[in-house]
C-alpha cells in the first residue's frame, strides 16, 4: 500500500471519530504496525492536518484545517510554495528553491507577481498559477519545459489560516512526471498487453458502469458458452443466485478511488444450469472523480472449495470424535454408559431410534438397557409378553453371527425379522416395522477381543439412509471400549491408556493452542511424528526454538505464522509448509493446517510430507533393491495370480518373468503341496505374516528344490488384503548342509566305529584328505591316516578323470548322493564304492571343502554278479521247458518268462522281465480266471473255483486259454511257491501243460469203450 493511501486512510477514520482517537487506537483499527501509525500521524501533524492533546500519558489525534507552514515544507516531498493574502510569498521549500532555480531569500516576501525570472526562462510563476489563486481549491495538470526534459505536475491549491488568523493560499505542485510516462507507456503497450491477456486461463473482461462489456478474453467466452462478438457492446451479466447478489454489489459499491481494487467470491449459474463458484478481483478506474470502467480477472475456484468444504468436514469430524474421545475417558464408573452411547449416536443421526443392549455370557441374554424413545420398550414388552430390559435369550449361533456380523462392522437391512436373526418371531417383527414406519435396520456389535459385549442397534423411517457410517464406526469402537473398561474395572491406567489411543483417532498429529500461546493439547501422533512431549515445551516460543533451532529461519517462520494468523478468519483453514526438526535431530517436511475456532483458539494439523517428498527416490531405489536381490521377490493377488517376479526368482525358478506373470502360482507348486497353497493364501487374505516357512517348489526343468518363504499381505488405503508379497530362498544346499552338520554332530564321535569310510577333503583339483574314520583307512589298505593325508585325492580314484567328475557335479548341483565309483586301493587294487558328498563353496564360489561317506559295494557287486548269473541260469533252464513257464521273486516281480510263454501270451521275455502287474497283460489268455500263482494262497480256493486242487504247497487246476491269433486250448496248470534252504519263500513257479490232445485221445479211447462194451 502507498505511503499516500495509508495517510488517507488515517484522515478518513479520524473524520469518523471527531472526539479523537489514540496510536494504539488507530494502529488497531487500520491493521497497521504501531510504529508505521505513529510516523504518518507526525507527518500529519507536521502538515498541519492534525493535531493533537494529551490526556495523562496518552495523546489523542483530531483532525484540523490549522497548518504549520514551516514543518509542512521541510516533511513534503512535492514542491511547496506558500502565499499570504496579498500573495507575497511567506513560505517555500527546498524542492521548490531547487527545480526553479532560485534562492530562498530572492523570494521570501515578495509578490508573485514579481517573481516574472526564475532558472527557467520560459516559466512565469504568476502566469503558472493564476488559474490557482483565482479558484481555490482547485486542481489542475500542468507540463514545465527544463532543458530537454518535460516534466508534468498536478497542481493543487488549499486555502491556508496561519497561527495569526490571517488566511492565505498553499500551492502544491506534485511532480506527476513517471505517472504521465507510465500511461503513455500503457497505452503503447496495450496491444501487446491484449495478447499476454488472451493467453491466460483466468477470466477477464472490462465493462462500464451500467454493465456494457467493452473487452472479454477467450477464456472468458469458453467459461460462459458465447463467442467475444455476442458479448461485447452488450449488458452480459453472468447469472447470479438471489442469495449472493447483495455481496456482489456491496463489493462493487465498496470500490473508491482511495480504494479502487478488491476481491469478492461468489457463484454463477452457466448457461447449461451448472452452479460453479468464482473468485473475482475488480479494479474500478476512476476519470473526475467517477467511475470510468470496471477490469475484472476471475478464476474458477469451485474446486477448492469443495476440497476445503472436506477438510473442513474433516476438521469438524475429528474435533468431535476427540471431544467424544474425552467424554469417554472423563465418564465416571457409575455412569449409565448405555444411554452416554444412545445419545452419542443420536447426535450423529438425529431422527434415528436407538436401541443399546448389553450382553450375558453366563446366561444368553441380550437385555435393552437404553431406548431413545420409551415407546420402543413399551410395544416391544406388549407383543413379546415381557419385558426386553429382562432379557431376550440367544442361541449360541445366533450370538456367533452377531458378534461377526456377517463380515460387516455396520450391517444394514430393510427387514426388521432377518435383522433380527430369527431372535423374534416374524409376526412382531412386522407389527413393529408397521407401528413405527421403519424402513432401514443397523446394527453392529459391542465387541473387545472377540468377547460380544452388546448391540447398538437404530432404526430410521422410510426414506431415510445412515449419514455417516464411518463415524458411527469409530463411536461404536470408542463405546466397545468404554463399556469393556466400565465392566472389567481392571488397570485404570491400562485402561486410560486404551481409551486416549481410540480417543485420538486422528491420524496427524494434532495440537490445540489458546490465544496466548499456550498449547493446550497435544496427541500421541504429535509425539511419534516429532518426538517432543509436552515435558518438552508449554508455549509457541518454547516450540519454535526446538522446531526451528536456526535463528534466521525461525524469526522467518514466526513472521509467516504472525502474518497468517493477523488475516485468519474463524473457520477458515490456513496452510503453511515448513520444515520441521525433530528431537532425534532428524529434519521433516510438515505442512501445518491452522483453523482458529471460537475465543482465538488455534486448532493445528500437521501432515508429514516427507515421505511423499521422497516417494520417487524410494521408490526407484525399491526397484533396484527388489532387481538386485539375492532372494526371489514374488507379488501376488489374493487368488494366487502372479504379479511380479524378479531375476532372482528367474534364478531359483527357471521361468522368466513373462513366463509367470500372469499365471497362477500354483505352477511351482507339488501337486502333494497344493493344500498348503491354498492354506498360505487363507492366512494372508486374513492379514497373517508367515515368517520363513520351509517347504519344496519345482523349477521348470522338473526338478524340486528346497526353499525358506516369508509372506507378507498387501493391503490397499483401507487396510483391505489385495495380494501377497513372497521373499523366497533356495536353502536346498543350505538344508543338505544342515542334514549334514546334524549326522556329524550326532554322529562323529560314534564314526570311528563304523563300517563305512566317512572323510573331509579340500575343494581344489588335486585334493587333500583333511579327516578321514578309521574305516576309510582300512577301506584304501593304508596303515593310519597320516599316510592317507599325504595322498592326492585325485590320486585314490582308478580312473584319471573320476576326481574331475566328481567335482563337476558338486559344483553343479552343490551335492552327489549314492554315486557309485571305483577308487584305487594302496597295492593299486580296484575298489568299488558307493560315495555321498556335499560341497561347501567360498564366496567366490569356488569349492571350499567337501565332505563324504564312503560305503564298500565289493559284496553288493559280487551279490547283484551272483544273482544276474543265478537270472541267467533259470531263465535257461525255463527256456529248454517245452511248456510255458513263468518265475517270480518275493516282491511279485517276474524273473524268468520262457519261450513257449512267449508264443502262448504274444508277450516277449524282455517286455515282461522286472514286471509286476503282467496279470492285466495275460487277462486276454486267462479269461475265465486269474492265473494260479495269485491264488496259492487263497485257503479257499478250491470253493471258488472248479476244476482246481491243492496237492500239499501245489496248487493244479484245468482251465481254458485263449492265444492271440489261435484257437483256445484246454490247459493244466501247475502252481508251486520256491522255497530257500530254511523253508522261506523266495518266489513262485508256474507252467501250463497243453492238454487238448491228450483230451481228445482220452474222448477217442471212450468212445472205443463205449462201443466194445455195446457189442
Amino acid at each position: 500500500m502507498l505511503e499516500q493511501d495509508k495517510i488517507a486512510r488515517i484522515k478518513v477514520l479520524l473524520k469518523l471519530f471527531p472526539k479523537g482517537l489514540t496510536i494504539s487506537d488507530i494502529s488497531s483499527r487500520l491493521k497497521l504496525n504501531r510504529n508505521s501509525a505513529a510516523k504518518y500521524l507526525e507527518i500529519l501533524l507536521i502538515s498541519g492536518q492534525v493535531e493533537t492533546h494529551s490526556y495523562g500519558t496518552a495523546r489523542v489525534f483530531f483532525l484540523t484545517h490549522r497548518v504549520p507552514i514551516s514543518a509542512m515544507l521541510s516533511a513534503s516531498s512535492d514542491m511547496v510554495v506558500t502565499l499570504d493574502e496579498i500573495h507575497k510569498i511567506a513560505f517555500v521549500n527546498e524542492n521548490f528553491l531547487e527545480f526553479f532555480g532560485i534562492r530562498r531569500e530572492d523570494v521570501i516576501g515578495h509578490h508573485i507577481v514579481d517573481l516574472y525570472r526564475t532558472g527557467l526562462d520560459n516559466v512565469n510563476l504568476a502566469d503558472l498559477f493564476a488559474e490557482m489563486l483565482v479558484n481555490h481549491d482547485t486542481v489542475r495538470d500542468t507540463h514545465v519545459k527544463k532543458g530537454e526534459d518535460t516534466f508534468f505536475f498536478r497542481i493543487k491549491s488549499v486555502q491556508t489560516v496561519f497561527d495569526d488568523g490571517c488566511r492565505g493560499d498553499t500551492i502544491v505542485m506534485e511532480n506527476i512526471t513517471q505517472e504521465m510516462r507510465y500511461r503513455e507507456e500503457l497505452e503503447a503497450n496495450e496491444a501487446k498487453y491484449r495478447e499476454v491477456v488472451e493467453t491466460q486461463s483466468e477470466l477477464i473482461n472490462r465493462f462500464l458502469p451500467d454493465g456494457t462489456q467493452i473487452f472479454c478474453n477467450e477464456a472468458f467466452c469458453r467459461y460462459f458458452g458465447l463467442d467475444r462478438e455476442s458479448i461485447i457492446g452488450s449488458r452480459f451479466v453472468p447469472e447470479i443466485p438471489e442469495g449472493d447478489r447483495e455481496a456482489v454489489a456491496v463489493h462493487f459499491a465498496s470500490l473508491t478511488k482511495e480504494n479502487p481494487a478488491g476481491s469478492v467470491v461468489h457463484r454463477v449459474i452457466l448457461p447449461e444450469g451448472k452452479v460453479r463458484w468464482l473468485r473475482r478481483n475488480n479494479l474500478a478506474i476512476f476519470t473526475d472523480g467517477h467511475v470510468r470502467e470496471y477490469q475484472s480477472v476471475s478464476r474458477d475456484i469451485t474446486e477448492q472449495r469443495r476440497l476445503r468444504e472436506e477438510e473442513k468436514k474433516h476438521l469438524r469430524t475429528m474435533e468431535f470424535l476427540f471431544r467424544i474421545a474425552m467424554e469417554y475417558a472423563e465418564l465416571p464408573d457409575d455412569a449409565d454408559i448405555f444411554r452416554f452411547i444412545g445419545e452419542r449416536i443420536r447426535e450423529v443421526e438425529p431422527d434415528a431410534f436407538v436401541i443399546i443392549t448389553d450382553y450375558d455370557d453366563q446366561t444368553h441374554l441380550m437385555r435393552m438397557k437404553y431406548s431413545s424413545d420409551r415407546r420402543i420398550q413399551e410395544v416391544c414388552s406388549s407383543f413379546l409378553g415381557f419385558d426386553p430390559a429382562e432379557g431376550i435369550p440367544m442361541d449360541s449361533d445366533s450370538r456367533l453371527r452377531m458378534l461377526s456380523n456377517e463380515g460387516e462392522f455396520l450391517r444394514e437391512s430393510d427387514s426388521l425379522f432377518d435383522f433380527s436373526y430369527g431372535i423374534l418371531p416374524k409376526e412382531i417383527c412386522d407389527r413393529i416395522q408397521e407401528e413405527f414406519g421403519l424402513g432401514h435396520f443397523f446394527d453392529a456389535g459391542l465387541t473387545w477381543k472377540g468377547k460380544l459385549l452388546g448391540r447398538v442397534v437404530f432404526f430410521l423411517l422410510k426414506g431415510q439412509g445412515a449419514k455417516d457410517r464411518d463415524l458411527l464406526k469409530t463411536i461404536i469402537v470408542q463405546a466397545a471400549i468404554a463399556l469393556q473398561r466400565q465392566i472389567s474395572g481392571k488397570a485404570l491406567l491400562e485402561s486410560e491408556k486404551r481409551f486416549r489411543s481410540i480417543a485420538e483417532l486422528s491420524p496427524f498429529p494434532v495440537s490445540v493452542i489458546n490465544p496466548s500461546g499456550r498449547y493446550l493439547f497435544l496427541n500421541r501422533k504429535f509425539t511419534e511424528v516429532f518426538g517432543y512431549t509436552p515435558d518438552d515445551f508449554s508455549t509457541g516460543r518454547q516450540w519454535f526454538r526446538l522446531a526451528f533451532p536456526d535463528e534466521r529461519t525461525r524469526k522467518e517462520v514466526i513472521a509467516k505464522w504472525k502474518s497468517d494468523l493477523e488475516r485468519s478468519v474463524p473457520g477458515e483453514v490456513r496452510s503453511q509448509t515448513f520444515a520441521v526438526t525433530c528431537k532425534d535431530g532428524s529434519i521433516k517436511d510438515i505442512i501445518f493446517r491452522l483453523v482458529t475456532v471460537d475465543g482465538g483458539v488455534q486448532f493445528v494439523v500437521y501432515e508429514d510430507i516427507t515421505l511423499e517428498n521422497k516417494a520417487a527416490r524410494n521408490r526407484a531405489l525399491l526397484a533396484s533393491i527388489v532387481q538386485s536381490c539375492d532372494d526371489a521377490i514374488i507379488g501376488k493377488k489374493v487368488d494366487g495370480t502372479v504379479i511380479s517376479w524378479n531375476p532372482a526368482a528367474e534364478r531359483i525358478y527357471g521361468y522368466s518373468a513373462n513366463e509367470m506373470v500372469g499365471r497362477s502360482i500354483s505352477v511351482i507348486v507339488p501337486r502333494e503341496l497344493e493344500h498348503e497353497l491354498s492354506s498360505i493364501m487363507s492366512r494372508i487374505r486374513d492379514g497373517e505374516h508367515i515368517d520363513h516357512y520351509v517347504t519344496r517348489r519345482i523349477r521348470k526343468d522338473g526338478s524340486e528344490i528346497d526353499v525358506s518363504v516369508t509372506a507378507s499381505p498387501i493391503t490397499d488405503q483401507y487396510g483391505e488384503v489385495i495380494g501377497a508379497s513372497s521373499i523366497v530362498r533356495n536353502i536346498t544346499q543350505d538344508k543338505a548342509e544342515e542334514l549334514l552338520k546334524e549326522s556329524e554332530e550326532r554322529y562323529r564321535a560314534l564314526v570311528e566305529n563304523l563300517d563305512i569310510g566317512v572323510y573331509r577333503s579340500t575343494g581344489d583339483p588335486a585334493g587333500h584328505f583333511v579327516w578321514g574314520n578309521s574305516n576309510l583307512v582300512k577301506l584304501l589298505g593304508y596303515e593310519s591316516f597320516e599316510d592317507l593325508k599325504e595322498i592326492a585325492v585325485s590320486d585314490v580314484f582308478l580312473f584319471s578323470e573320476g576326481r574331475k567328475r566328481l567335482l563337476e557335479e558338486l559344483r553343479e548341483r552343490g551335492f552327489v548322493k549314492d554315486r557309485e565309483i571305483v577308487l584305487k586301493k594302496r597295492d593299486g587294487r580296484p575298489q568299488p564304492v558307493s560315495v555321498t558328498a556335499l560341497a561347501r563353496f567360498a564366496a567366490t564360489g569356488e569349492i571350499r571343502c567337501v565332505t563324504g561317506i564312503v560305503v564298500d559295494i565289493s559284496e553288493k557287486r559280487r551279490v547283484e554278479q551272483d544273482l544276474t548269473e543265478a537270472r541267467h541260469q533259470i531263465q535257461y533252464i525255463t527256456d529248454s521247458l517245452p511248456d510255458p513257464a513263468l518265475i517270480t521273486d518275493k516282491r511279485g516281480y517276474i524273473i524268468a518268462w520262457n519261450k513257449a510263454m512267449e508264443r502262448i501270451s504274444g508277450l516277449k521275455s524282455e517286455e515282461m522281465i522286472e514286471k509286476s502287474n503282467y496279470a492285466e497283460e495275460l487277462s486276454t489268455c486267462f479269461r475265465d480266471r486269474p492265473i494260479l500263482m495269485h491264488l496259492i494262497d487263497d485257503p479257499e480256493i478250491e470253493e471258488k473255483y472248479s476244476g482246481i486242487m491243492r496237492i500239499g504247497e501245489n496248487v493244479l487246476g484245468k482251465t481254458r486259454i485263449h492265444p492271440p491269433e489261435s484257437e483256445a486250448v484246454m490247459v493244466l496248470e501247475k502252481a508251486s511257491p520256491l522255497l530257500d534252504q530254511h523253508g522261506r519263500r523266495i518266489g513262485t513257479f508256474e507252467s501250463i501243460h497243453d492238454i487238448s490232445e491228450w483230451n481228445r485221445i482220452i474222448a477217442g479211447l471212450n468212445m472205443e469203450t463205449s462201443g466194445r462194451e455195446g457189442r
